[in-house]
């Protein structure tokens, strides 16, 4: 999924979101995230659009997973 540099703070140039698959980060890197603001709702709506509108990777129960978790952004 393409993002625009300044869609969240820490997108500082124009890049992609993969979502081919899901990673589980250590505990130290989501306490250091922590500092970051969650991302926008708009940008929780881009990303669930991109997911509704089919993943060619992604497992479906993984990518359902995703979703959930961004549902409760909203």
């Amino acid at each position: 999924m393409a993002l625009q540099a300044g869609c969240h703070e820490l997108v500082v140039k124009d890049c992609f979101l993969d979502l081919s698959r899901v990673v589980q980060h250590p505990t130290f890197e989501l306490d250091d995230a922590k500092e970051f603001d969650q991302i926008t709702p708009d940008l929780a709506n881009d990303i669930l659009d991109c997911i509704d509108a089919g993943l060619f990777l992604m497992p479906p129960n993984h990518a359902q997973a995703v979703r959930d978790g961004m549902m409760e952004l909203l």
